[in-house]
C-alpha cells in the first residue's frame, strides 16, 4: 500500500466461543467473491487480515456516499461479497449447527434480525440451499454509509456445541467397586453409575451429565476426577479426559436430536 493513503472502509470479525481467545482464525477464512474481486481491481480496494478480523481499505478522498453510489451505478452492484471457507474439519463437530441438514449460511448487513453490541453489528445467518462453500457475507453500501461509526464493524459469532458428557467405566481387573463417582468443581453432579453394555459387547458403568449439556472447548474448562473405592478401603482418583469434537453421537430427547460425547475409561 505504498505511495497511497489508504483508509479503512469497514471490518468483519469472525469469532468462536470454542476457542479460549474467541478468535476463529484457524477454523474459518474469507475469500473475495469474483464480482467483488473485479471491484477491488478496478477501484483499488485492499483486504487485510489480522487474527480473525478482516479489514477492507480504500483510497478515495471525499464523500464516501457519493463514491459508493458512483460504484453502484457503474457496476450495477451495491454490496461487497465474501465466501466463508472452513479450514478445520472439526469445525462441524464443535460448532452449534443443525444435525440433520446442510445449508449455506448467508450473512447480510441489512438483515432485520441483526443486533448491535457495543456498536458492533452482529450478523445473523439465513439458511439457504447448500452450495460449494459454508457461507456468504454481503455488506451493502447503504449500511456502510448509514453506520454511526467512522469505521463500521460487522461481526459473526459462532457458538460452541454443547453436548451430554457420558463416561463409560470399564472394569478390566474385576475389582470389587464399592463406590464410583465423579468429583467436579461445577455446580452439578454426574448421574450414575448405571450398568450398560457398550458397542463391542463389553459391560461398563456409565456416568453421565444427563440433562446438563456442556459446551465443547479447545482448552479444558472443567476438572472432573473419577473417584473409586474398591476391595474394602482402596481409593483411586483418576483425572478424566474432556470431550472430543471428533467423537460425537446423537440421541433424541422429547423429539429433539441432541449430541453426546462418549468417553471410555479403562481401570
Amino acid at each position: 500500500m505504498a505511495n497511497q493513503t489508504y483508509q479503512l472502509l469497514f471490518q468483519i470479525g469472525l469469532f468462536h466461543t470454542y476457542f479460549e481467545s474467541g478468535s476463529s482464525e484457524n477454523a474459518i477464512d474469507l475469500i473475495i467473491e469474483n464480482q467483488t474481486q473485479r471491484l477491488f481491481e478496478r477501484y483499488g480496494f485492499v483486504l487485510q487480515k489480522k487474527d480473525s478480523v478482516f479489514f477492507l481499505y480504500h483510497t478515495h478522498e471525499g464523500s464516501l456516499s457519493d463514491y459508493l453510489n458512483e460504484i453502484e451505478v457503474a457496476s450495477n452492484r451495491n454490496f461487497f461479497e465474501f465466501k466463508m471457507v472452513v479450514k478445520d474439519d472439526s469445525f462441524f463437530g464443535y460448532t452449534e449447527l443443525p444435525v440433520d441438514k446442510q445449508f449455506t449460511y448467508l450473512y447480510e448487513s441489512d438483515n432485520y434480525r441483526n443486533s448491535e453490541i457495543l456498536e458492533d453489528v452482529i450478523l445473523e445467518p439465513t439458511e439457504t440451499p447448500a452450495n460449494t462453500h459454508f457461507g456468504e457475507i454481503k455488506i451493502y453500501f447503504k449500511d456502510i454509509v448509514a453506520s454511526t461509526l467512522v469505521v463500521p464493524r460487522f461481526d459473526i459469532q459462532f457458538k460452541a456445541r454443547a453436548t451430554r458428557w457420558d463416561y463409560y467405566i470399564i472394569n478390566t481387573r474385576d475389582m470389587n467397586l464399592e463406590t464410583l463417582s465423579i468429583e467436579t468443581n461445577e455446580d452439578f453432579q454426574f448421574l450414575g453409575p448405571e450398568q450398560v453394555t457398550i458397542a463391542n459387547g463389553q459391560g461398563a458403568l456409565k456416568l453421565t451429565s444427563g440433562h446438563i449439556l456442556l459446551p465443547l472447548s479447545s482448552k479444558s474448562k472443567y476438572t472432573f476426577n473419577l473417584i473409586t473405592i474398591y476391595n474394602g478401603d482402596q481409593k483411586s482418583v483418576i483425572g478424566l479426559p474432556h470431550a472430543n469434537p471428533d467423537n460425537l453421537q446423537t440421541y433424541q430427547e422429547n423429539g429433539i436430536i441432541k449430541f453426546s460425547s462418549p468417553m471410555y475409561i479403562y481401570i
